[in-house]
């Protein structure tokens, strides 16, 4: 029997990334799109609740995020996903890369005697279990990140003019790869370039203009596909009464940055996520003989 099934393509949820430099516009634009896409609205605000001043045109939801932190994200998407918000918009991922490198500093103070590269071992599983959340989360995710900003002096019809040039974004480098989309915003002229895309809803469209049309295209796109199948309750019951039986500390950190919601396995996954649950459990079980053999050693004697 053959492993490989015909390959169809899934309902979606979107993982867009907007990027740009301050000012140019990406809570506006995340808010037209996501309001094209339909659907209730959560803004998670890491910048002074800046989201609200456009309360007046659009219907949404926030919560000002003070606490920078990986966990802290976490929360707040996974509380408005328990809400039963359709489309969140992160703004501003930035926000929490500034934080990991701040935590680098303190854990390699603090535990590796100013090494920043074994701090690392301690803060980037946070940052990738952040992650993890964003790829598998039930909702759209709709993020913006900041890039770090330059200006250069340029000759417009003859006459000098100095400009800002979006750079580097603020982000760990690879960042793009977990997003459906990646949409540059210039700050001149608040159009946008596609640099990344797996839609191909923008293929062939130059200076694009982030509005509620762009929504409805690329809801268009995700919904034109079957639906996923997740696991039954009878399976979920017992992925969680497998993961329940692991004490280790870090193995069950290790499963949830892999598999953070058990009831968002794929029913085609069913079978590989459970062998890997039971090869824990059979390892931890290894794991503890030694000091049962030594605790019978000393009953005898």
């Amino acid at each position: 029997m053959s492993r490989f099934t015909k390959a169809e393509r899934k309902k979606a949820k979107l993982r867009l990334a907007l990027a740009g430099v301050s000012g140019c516009g990406k809570t506006y634009s995340a808010l037209r799109i996501a309001t094209g896409m339909g659907g209730n609205i959560a803004v998670i605000d890491t910048e002074n609740d800046s989201s609200s001043l456009y309360a007046s045109e659009f219907d949404f939801s926030s919560i000002s995020l003070s606490d920078h932190s990986p966990e802290a994200y976490i929360k707040a998407i996974k509380d408005a996903t328990q809400e039963g918000f359709d489309i969140v918009i992160v703004d501003s991922l930035s926000h929490v890369w500034t934080f990991c490198k701040a935590e680098i500093d303190k854990v390699a103070e603090k535990t590796f005697k100013g090494n920043s590269w074994a701090a690392w071992s301690k803060v980037t599983p946070r940052y990738d279990a952040l992650i993890q959340c964003l790829i598998q989360s039930d909702v759209h995710i709709i993020t913006t990140m900041r890039a770090k900003t330059e200006t250069a002096q340029v000759e417009v019809n003859g006459r000098k003019k100095v400009v800002k040039l979006g750079m580097k974004t603020e982000m760990r480098d690879g960042i793009e790869y977990e997003f459906t989309t990646v949409i540059d915003i210039d700050h001149e002229t608040n159009g946008a370039a596609v640099s990344k895309d797996r839609t191909h809803v923008f293929k062939g469209r130059d200076h694009l203009v982030l509005d509620e049309g762009i929504g409805e295209a690329l809801m268009t796109w995700l919904m034109d596909g079957v639906e996923e199948v997740f696991v039954t309750p009878e399976q979920l019951n017992t992925l969680n009464n497998m993961f329940a039986t692991i004490t280790d500390e870090r193995a069950r950190a290790k499963i949830q940055r892999e598999q953070p919601d058990l009831s968002r396995v794929l029913s085609k996954n069913y079978e590989s996520v459970a062998d890997r649950l039971t090869k824990v459990i059979d390892w931890q079980a290894m794991q503890a003989q030694p000091s049962q053999t030594v605790n019978n050693n000393q009953q005898a004697a």
